[in-house]
């Protein structure tokens, strides 16, 4: 069974299916708001994917933290703004402990 469809029959679950689901794709939605960063840097797909499994904890994190905000009512539209701004501050880190380590 694919992955889309196992998510799909999951959030069919009253009440807890909803948020399974979208807890069970944090590392995904955390690799999409960073996927710009991969652009800019020239990633290849598996230089990101190794990045994400580098940083794999992290991603977790922040994909279960986003994913919570935006499960909220009418508070979505300042949580996917606020969550995009939290990724581009993350990739600044990022390039700043680069320029560090130079």
């Amino acid at each position: 069974m694919s992955n889309f469809t196992s998510l799909t029959l999951l959030s069919l679950i009253p009440i807890i299916g909803p948020i399974l689901a979208n807890q069970i794709m944090a590392p995904r939605r955390t690799f999409t708001y960073l996927q710009r960063y991969f652009l800019l840097k020239g990633f290849t797909k598996k230089q990101a994917k190794d990045f994400q499994y580098e940083h794999y904890a992290s991603f977790i994190c922040f994909g279960m933290s986003a994913g919570l905000l935006e499960l909220v009512p009418f508070f979505t539209i300042v949580t996917i703004s606020s969550n995009t701004v939290g990724a581009a501050k993350w990739c600044s880190s990022l390039l700043r402990g680069e320029r560090k380590e130079e």
